[in-house]
Parts: structure tokens; sequence; C-alpha cells
């Protein structure tokens, strides 16, 4: 292929001192003065048909060529199938037993396949699937179409493992596992049995085909279902917001209260009218909340003012013989009956979101109603005396089953919780 190097005659051609051919069409074993063979007429034919399909002149050829004698003219090649580039790339490797041998097993070795390569399309590139229920079993399909009709997509699946224990249990499977033709649709099913729950997977699929690139990348993620532990999740938000908000309102009720009292002696007068107006303040807004629908929180409230009926009269048992006026019982009362009705409101809704979350309706009406009784006790204390037995009294009723309520419910959740994933160590994991 080196008309530069072509003698006419019958005389011996050997390799002298002097090197002739063409830079770049010359293999490497020529340019260092070693024993020619037929494998270096190849390498000449090679560099020639690269010029060729590559679009490069023939004294730009060297251009191609790096350091190590290696030629890299994949880059200028995207759509010259793949078994051409390797057998050209095999045609011109820097080494000789390398390269083919002479001209008939590089004939033989020619791709049966076109110099074009098929075209690969695919409908998705990436799945992300979710599982709703435990060792559910997902199915997603995927098109792989080829838009060249004079060629034939073919190829085959790899699923890269996660883990050993992914690769003796495999849980992602691709149907057909082979292919051959220019549109095919896969199905790709995922068991979440082999699977832990709550967990998050990612895989990746490899498609093998005859396009290029040879590889395709499918990324694939999984969220399996959420843990079957059927525990109550608090919402330590809702509450501290209800117990900051009856706080302040008790506070400021009470020091109202107070200041009708115009002697000491009549201050417990004062406080169990307003207690009193609290708890049917309570009753009302349990009423008003019942008539919006709300008879989770309608219940609590009603409870609630029923506590507070019996916390007022603590209050009077706990005090000495009561002396005062009816303006004071009344003044007292409808302001306990405003503030009961505004606290009732925020236990009810507190409540009503506590149970449209994962807490029970129960849970979350005994929360709610401690979380007030707490408050409302604490402003109370603060406001005029701890002393009061009926104050303390009421204090320690409501923190003590309410500390163990906030205590006890995510300790059990997390107890359960260790169970079961004891139980899926036998399961794959991230």
């Amino acid at each position: 292929m080196d008309f530069g190097f072509a003698r006419v005659g019958d005389g011996e051609v050997g390799v002298s001192s002097v090197v002739k051919g063409t830079l770049g069409f010359m293999p490497p074993e020529q340019l260092f003065n070693r024993q020619l063979t037929e494998a270096s007429d190849l390498y000449g034919l090679g560099m020639t048909l690269i010029c060729l399909v590559t679009g490069t002149k023939a004294d730009e050829i060297g251009n191609l060529v790096d350091i190590s004698y290696q030629v890299k003219f994949k880059h200028l090649v995207p759509k010259l199938s793949i078994q051409w580039v390797r057998w050209l790339g095999k045609m011109v490797e820097p080494r000789t037993k390398d390269r083919y041998a002479n001209a008939i097993a590089a004939h033989e070795a020619l791709p049966t396949a076109s110099i074009r390569p098929p075209e690969l399309q695919l409908s998705q590139v990436a799945f992300d699937l979710n599982a709703t229920k435990i060792g559910e079993t997902l199915v997603q399909t995927l098109s792989v179409k080829n838009p060249i009709s004079d060629m034939r997509l073919q190829g085959h699946w790899d699923i890269k493992s996660i883990s050993e224990r992914a690769a003796s249990t495999p849980w992602v499977s691709v149907s057909p596992q082979q292919f051959e033709g220019n549109e095919t649709t896969f199905h790709i099913q995922v068991d979440t049995r082999q699977l832990r729950a709550d967990q998050r997977y990612e895989q990746t699929l490899v498609l093998h085909t005859n396009a290029n690139p040879e590889q395709t990348p499918i990324s694939l993620t999984v969220q399996t279902a959420p843990l079957p532990i059927q525990t109550e999740v608090i919402s330590y938000q809702a509450l501290g917001l209800l117990f900051v908000a009856v706080l302040l309102l008790a506070r400021i009720n009470f020091g109202i209260a107070g200041g009708f009292s115009p002697t000491i002696d009549t201050l417990p007068l004062a406080v169990l009218s307003n207690l009193i107006g609290l708890g049917i303040g309570l009753e009302a807004s349990a009423w008003t909340l019942g008539a919006t629908g709300s008879r989770v929180g309608a219940i609590a409230s009603g409870i609630a003012g029923v506590i507070c009926l019996v916390l007022g009269l603590s209050v009077w048992l706990s005090s000495s013989i009561l002396t005062g006026v009816l303006m004071l019982v009344l003044m007292s009362s409808v302001l306990g009956l405003c503030f009961g009705w505004v606290a009732g409101l925020l236990n009810g809704m507190v409540t009503e979101k506590l149970t449209g979350g994962d807490a029970s309706p129960s849970l979350s009406m005994r929360l709610a109603i401690l979380t007030t009784i707490l408050a409302t006790s604490l402003a109370s204390g603060l406001t005029f005396s701890f002393a009061y037995w009926g104050i303390g009294l009421a204090i320690a009723l409501s923190a003590l089953p309410l500390v163990t309520l906030l205590i006890h419910t995510p300790l059990r959740r997390n107890h359960l919780i260790s169970q079961y994933r004891r139980m899926e160590r036998r399961r794959i994991g991230r």
C-alpha cells in the first residue's frame, strides 16, 4: 500500500540502514529497522482504510498516532460499527504479534456486521419504583428501538449486583434477557421479598448491543414498602405550640381574674369562679368543635372542661371559707369562660392534628388534655401560689402521665423496629 516503497524487478528487498517509506503508513518495526513480515503490509493497508473512513489526509495521518504508536481514531468514527473499529484497530496494532498474521487471517476476520451500526433509542434511561406493600413485585416496561431498517439491533442484559448476597439471590430480572430485532419491549421485574422494608436500593442495568456505544447503563432505584409497624407517632411540635399558647393565655386569664379580687380573702372565690367559667368555656368549645365535625377534638375539650371544674373545686377545698360578692363571681366566670372556649378550640384542633397523623384518637385526646391541664395548672401556680395543694396535685397528675406517654411511645416504636430488623437479617441490604 506504500507506493513510495514499491520496486520493479526480481531483486530481493531487504531491510537496509536507510528506512524507506511514508511516515504514518510505515509500521513501527520498519521505523526501527527491524524484520518486516506480512503483518507489516497489513499495517499500511489498515492506515489507508483509516484515512478513508476518518477523512484524514495522507500527510496528516501521523496526527492520529500517539507516543506509544497507538492509532487513536475511534473518536473520529462515532457512526462506524464497533466490530469494524476493532478490526481496523487490530490491523494497526504497534506490535506485530498483536496484528493479523497475514492477509488471509485478516480476510477471515472481516466483520459480518454492517459498517454502519444500528441506532439505539430507549423509552427511558432511569426508573424510580416505589413499593406500597411488603413483598410486592414491581414490574416496569422498557422499549428499545432501532430506526435504521437495514441494520438489525441485537444484544443482551447484564445486572450489576450490589453485594455478594444479591448476586446469589437475584431480585431484579429483565425479560427477554437476550434479543435480536429493531423493536423490542422488555419487562423489568423487581422482587421486593428479598429486600428490607423502608430502604432505598440503587441498581444498574447494563444493556450490551451492537450499537455505539456498546454498553448503555439504565439506572434503577427502588423504594421498598414502609415498615409494617403499627405504632403511633407523636407531633411534638403541635403539643409544644399547644402548651405555650395555653400557658400564655392562662397566665393572662388568671392575672386579670386575680385583679378582680379586692382582698386576699376573696381571691379563692375569684379563682373558683374563673375555673368554673373555664370549664364551661371548654364545654362550649366542645360543642363548637362537634358542630364542625371535629368529633375527637370535641370529646377532648369536653373532658378537659370537666377536669377544670374539678380543679376549681379542689382550689375551693384547699382554701379558707369563701366570701365575696356577685360581681366578682360573674366577672371571673365570664373571663374564665372566654379563656376556656379559646383553650378548648386549641385543644381540639391539636387533638385532630394528632389523630390525623399516626396517633390514635385515644392517645391524641390524652396528650392534648394533659398538655392543656398542665399548662393551665402551671399558669395558676405562677399567678397565685403553688401552696394550694389542688394546684400541685393538678400539675403532678398531668405532668407524670404526659411525660410517660411522650417517652413510652417512641421507645415502643424503636423496640418493634429493632425486632423487625432482626427478622430481616437474611434479606439483602443496601
